[in-house]
C-alpha cells in the first residue's frame, strides 16, 4: 500500500477516535447535570448490577455494560434510566448493540414475566390471550401461565392495544419492573418512557401484591421526577 494512503486512513482513524471520545465525554457531563439538576445521582458505568437478569436485553452477548445511569425517583417511585451496551461476534465481525432502558424496584419478587411489541418468535409459543388482536400484536412469556394471566388481564390488554406500551417491551424479573427498546437514551426520553413504565405498574391488580406480601407501589401520580430514594439505592459503584 502507498505511503501516503496509509498515512491518510491512519489520520482519519485517529480523528474517528478522537471525535468519538469527545462525543462520549460531552454525553457524560450532559447526563451528569441532567442527574444534579433533579437531585438524582448518575453514575459512568457499571457492568455488574444487571447480572442474574436472564431476559431480554440482558441475555444476549458479551461485553455488558449500563453507562450514563441516573437514578432517583418518579411519581413517588424509586427509579433508574441508562443504555445498555453489548456486543455480538459473527466470525472476525462484531457489532455492537445499545438498548434505552427503565427500571423501578420493588420489594415484592414476583415470577418473571416479559411482554413484547411487535415481537413473534416462529419456533416457539407464547402464552395466548382470549385478543386475537393482542396475540397478533404481543408476545408474552412466562413460565408461570397463572400469574401472566393475573397481571395481563383484560384492562391491561386494552392499555396497549391503546399505545401504553407504544414501540417498548415489558418484563418484571428479580423485583424490577423493566421497560426498554433499541437504541440509546436520550435526555428526552427519561420522563416519557418512565411514564409509560409508571402506568404499567399501576395497571398490577391488588392481590398480585397481596400475594406477594406487599401492599401495591405508593403511586404519587403527577408528582414528576424527585430525589434519589436512598433505602432503594440500585446502582454499585464498581465498574
Amino acid at each position: 500500500m502507498d505511503v501516503a494512503v496509509v498515512i491518510v486512513v491512519f489520520v482519519a482513524i485517529t480523528a474517528a477516535i478522537v471525535l468519538g471520545v469527545v462525543a462520549a465525554s460531552h454525553r457524560r457531563k450532559q447526563w451528569a447535570e441532567f442527574a444534579a439538576s433533579r437531585g438524582w445521582r448518575h453514575v459512568h458505568k457499571d457492568r455488574h448490577f444487571f447480572r442474574g437478569l436472564k431476559q431480554e436485553p440482558f441475555n444476549r452477548g458479551g461485553s455488558r455494560v449500563a453507562f450514563n445511569i441516573v437514578e432517583g425517583s418518579f411519581h413517588g417511585l424509586p427509579v433508574r434510566a441508562f443504555t445498555y451496551q453489548y456486543t455480538t461476534r459473527n466470525g472476525e465481525n462484531s457489532t455492537t448493540h445499545y438498548h434505552r432502558v427503565v427500571q423501578v424496584p420493588t420489594p415484592a419478587v414476583l415470577p418473571p414475566l416479559q411482554v413484547r411489541s411487535g415481537w413473534r418468535l416462529a419456533l416457539t409459543r407464547d402464552i395466548q390471550f382470549e385478543s386475537d388482536q393482542f396475540n397478533k400484536d404481543f408476545d408474552v412469556r412466562s413460565p408461570d401461565e397463572r400469574f401472566a394471566f393475573r397481571v395481563v388481564h383484560p384492562r391491561f390488554m386494552a392499555a396497549l392495544l391503546d399505545g401504553a406500551l407504544g414501540s417498548y417491551h415489558y418484563s418484571i424479573e428479580n423485583g424490577l419492573f423493566t421497560l426498554w427498546k433499541g437504541g440509546r437514551l436520550g435526555l428526552d426520553q427519561v420522563d416519557e418512557m418512565l411514564g409509560r413504565l409508571v402506568h404499567l405498574i399501576e395497571l398490577v391488580p391488588n392481590p398480585v401484591w397481596a400475594d406477594a406480601g406487599m401492599a401495591p407501589p405508593a403511586i404519587h401520580a403527577g408528582s414528576g421526577p424527585g430525589p434519589v430514594i436512598e433505602r432503594y439505592s440500585i446502582t454499585s459503584t464498581r465498574g
